[in-house]
């Protein structure tokens, strides 16, 4: 039985590695290298620049890179030291899906 479930264990997270291959989870990308293993993409960008899909205001003065899993970016910004937050967007249109306030616990 142990074995059946370390079986099972091992590839459920042989699944879960792969199914966030495509997401940019960390500083500098999944394998912190900077480069993107996107295909399809443009050569050379268009005289008038790339498409503007979204923007946001207000998300607070960034000091950490965003992270992308899923449908999901993720921000850790702050409001003054006082006021550190965590705050996740649509990774499609940018609209706030939930914001939490991090807390010193010492």
């Amino acid at each position: 039985m142990k074995t059946r479930f370390s079986i099972l264990v091992a590839c459920l997270g042989s699944f879960v590695v792969v199914s966030f291959a495509a997401n940019w989870p960390q500083w500098r990308g999944p394998e912190r290298s900077g480069i993107s293993k996107e295909t399809g993409l443009l050569r050379e960008w268009p005289k008038e620049g790339p498409k503007l899909l979204w923007q946001v205001n207000n998300v607070g003065r960034g000091y950490s890179t965003p992270a992308v899993v899923g449908e999901r970016l993720y921000l850790l910004s702050n409001e003054g030291m006082e006021d550190e937050f965590v705050k996740a967007l649509s990774a499609k249109d940018g609209k706030g899906l939930w914001s939490t306030r991090l807390v010193l616990l010492c």
